[in-house]
């Protein structure tokens, strides 16, 4: 039978200090690729400055002035808050999680 070798505890502090170096490494690389991740979306999705309601804005022209010119105001909607279409419902219920075993 063959017996495995036991590590000195130089051999397992080095190996202690690269998992904790490759821990570290991945972390920061998942920080980072979220972060390039939110600059790309914000950068190519920038949404919209105004609302999509068909009442937004509205023009209104006035019927031509004695002198044949005609005026028009651009006047901006206030947008209004509608009520929710259904009431919120709250839930409770009491679960059990086992973790092991089997």
């Amino acid at each position: 039978m063959n017996s495995a070798n036991r590590t000195t505890p130089l051999e397992r502090d080095r190996a202690i200090r690269r998992l904790r170096t490759i821990t570290v490494g991945t972390t920061l690389a998942a920080i980072a690729a979220a972060g390039a991740f939110g600059t790309i979306a914000a950068a190519t999705f920038s949404g919209s400055s105004t609302g999509t309601s068909a009442d937004a804005g509205t023009t209104t022209t006035t019927p031509a002035t004695t002198d044949g010119s005609t005026t028009s105001d651009a006047t901006q909607a206030t947008p209004t808050i509608q009520p929710a279409a259904t009431a919120a419902t709250t839930t409770m219920a009491h679960g059990q999680v086992t973790t092991g075993g089997s």
